[in-house]
């Protein structure tokens, strides 16, 4: 009894649990699915914000790689102008041009002075430049004389060499040099003898071979007479001259392309080596403040062109140009919606014109941009920026839209190309370009256009109209074949391509093979003109006989006499080639067909011989 009971209390209470169940499974779905959906929601968000992280990490990447690759440019400029500027200090020890020539001191000498002598004054290289120093007295030294400075020519650059007091020399000039006789000695030169001044007389000193040292040549010692006294200067070794005896060609043209703000382009130079001219690239050089670049040139000089580097001088440049900027440059732009396009101008930097490429200003409600320009004030060129003026765009164009834009497509299957067009917007002409349109079954696009009513130009919309039914027939020639490109095939005959009307239109349509028939000609399909329009006229095979010689062209048709037949048409009669002879054939009667033309058969002669093309309904 109680395992009865117990029994039955189970069975109600799974009963029981079924029915909650089912009842709240509507509950369970519902939660189940606001789960799932903010499940999703946190998938989406967390794949957003992976995302937004992997973006931001590939910016900072670019960003890294743009800052080392803008360091790496800079300390590249860096280490070229500091071995620029090392060579030009360098350089500057040693000065490439001539001495100018010394000044008058005249003045300054006055007379004599008992007791000292006049030092002469002399060009000194100082800082990059010949600075003048003037002369002064000296005190007379017993048993000397004074040697001026002077400056000499060597390794390319001038050398000076100090005045100095020498033992004093002869009042006379030496005498003629002797003859000496030399032989030719290999790898070895002769150094010609001299007078040499030796206990108050002249004293021969004979000649010497001298080894050769490469790329010089020995000056031989000689005397000059300075100040009413004679001085000898010492031969020796020197650098031998293998520059230039020509002047250099004419400088090449170079591309600058787009300006570097901050830079200045050093143009590009002839320089001599290895016994010819070879152009050397110009290069961008970083300004310098308060120097500007001077050119490299070459200048003639008794008789060896001489090469002056270029260099970077002291400069002040003026406030305010005193010319009229250049020409604009010519900017290729197209259009972009919300934008205006600012041009380039030319500024005013360093004393020289500077070039500021244009760039895109996003448009403002209400105003219109005024481009840069130069006015001239007071004698002086002054700039005036470009702003945005307030600007009441009228509605209408106020002149004729500009010719339209070229535009390169090709041609696309099922669509045609609407053309480009000139919009006005905000009172500026803008451009939007074209796009394609699929076509339309028995439809034509209408074009739209700019027309002038009432003294103002209107845009007619395009639109889609109902084509034209096509002619059956061309209204024009076919145009030109296509070339078609094939091989010979063994058996075969290739029947050329041909244009085909379809549609009111000319469609290509494409050759073929055809098998080769014995004792047959296929004869190539052609358009005529009848009757003012173009009818096709279809090839095909046609029988021939070999060609013979004795076959003589056909007689002239005989007369026929005939009466009208209603509902016929009379095919002529033709001659017939049979059994080596021309025979009549007589003409007969063809009933008319609707929608057809009668064409008489023809003799044509093809390839030497005469072959008659049947008559047929077309």
């Amino acid at each position: 009894m109680r395992v009865t009971l117990f029994r039955l209390l189970l069975a109600t209470a799974t009963f029981a649990g079924t029915v909650n169940t089912a009842a709240a499974d509507p509950d369970k779905d519902r939660r189940e699915d606001k789960r799932d959906q903010r499940r999703d929601d946190r998938e989406d968000r967390r794949d957003d914000r992976r995302d937004d992280r992997e973006d931001r990490r590939d910016d900072r990447q670019d960003d890294r790689k743009d800052d080392r690759q803008d360091r790496r440019d800079d300390r590249r400029d860096d280490r070229r102008d500091d071995r620029r500027d090392r060579r030009d200090r360098r350089d500057d020890d040693r000065p490439r041009e001539a001495p100018p020539s010394a000044r008058d001191e005249s003045r300054e000498r006055g007379g004599t002075r008992n007791g000292f002598v006049w030092v002469s004054g002399q060009w000194d290289w100082r800082g990059g430049r010949y600075e003048w120093v003037a002369g002064h007295w000296e005190r007379e030294r017993a048993g000397r004389r004074w040697r001026d400075a002077r400056w000499e020519r060597r390794d390319g650059g001038w050398v000076r060499i100090d005045g100095d007091w020498i033992v004093g020399g002869p009042s006379n000039a030496p005498p003629a040099l002797k003859p000496e006789r030399m032989q030719f000695r290999n790898g070895y030169v002769f150094v010609r003898g001299y007078w040499d001044w030796q206990n108050g007389n002249w004293q021969w000193i004979p000649g010497r071979y001298e080894a050769k040292q490469n790329g010089r040549r020995w000056r031989d010692t000689r005397w000059e007479q300075q100040n009413g006294v004679w001085v000898k200067f010492d031969g020796t070794w020197e650098t031998e001259y293998t520059g230039p005896t020509v002047a250099p060609p004419a400088p090449r043209d170079e591309q600058l392309g787009a300006p570097r703000t901050g830079y200045v382009f050093v143009r590009g130079q002839w320089d001599w080596r290895n016994g010819k001219w070879q152009w050397v690239p110009g290069h961008w050089e970083r300004e310098r403040s308060g120097r500007r670049w001077r050119d490299a040139r070459w200048e003639n000089r008794n008789g060896q062109w001489v090469r002056v580097d270029g260099d970077w001088e002291v400069y002040t440049p003026p406030a305010y140009p005193t010319s009229a900027p250049p020409s604009p440059r010519d900017e290729q732009f197209g259009a972009r919606a919300g934008y205006v396009w600012v041009r380039g101008a030319w500024d005013w930097r360093n004393g020289n014109w500077d070039w500021v490429p244009g760039h895109w200003e996003r448009e403002r409600a209400g105003r219109r941009w005024r481009d840069h320009r130069w006015e001239q004030r007071n004698g002086q060129w002054v700039r005036v920026s470009g702003d945005w003026e307030v600007y009441t765009p009228p509605a209408y164009p106020t002149s004729a839209p500009p010719a339209p834009q070229a535009e390169q497509f090709q041609p696309r299957a099922g669509f045609i190309y609407v053309r480009g067009r000139w919009s006005w917007q905000n009172g500026n002409w803008q451009w939007v370009a074209g796009h394609w349109e699929r076509e339309r079954a028995n439809s034509r696009w209408n074009e739209g256009r700019w027309e002038q009513r009432n003294g103002q130009w209107t845009w007619i919309e395009a639109s889609w109209g109902a084509a034209p039914a096509p002619s059956p027939y061309p209204t024009g020639a076919p145009p030109a074949p296509q070339a078609e490109n094939v091989q010979p095939r063994s058996g075969f005959y290739y029947v050329r391509g041909r244009w085909n009307w379809q549609n009111g239109n000319w469609q290509w349509v494409a050759g073929h093979w055809e098998r080769e028939r014995a004792n047959a000609q296929w004869n190539d399909g052609r358009w005529e003109q009848r009757n003012g329009r173009w009818e096709w006229v279809e090839g095909g095979w046609v029988n021939v006989q070999p060609p013979r010689p004795s076959q003589p062209a056909p007689p002239p048709p005989q007369q026929e006499n005939i009466q009208p037949k209603a509902g016929f048409i009379w095919a002529r009669g033709h001659w017939g080639w049979h059994e080596g002879q021309y025979q009549w054939i007589p003409g007969h009667w063809e009933r008319e067909r609707a929608a057809k033309q009668w064409v008489e058969g023809r003799w044509e002669q093809q390839n030497g011989a005469w072959i008659y093309i049947e008559g047929s309904w077309r």
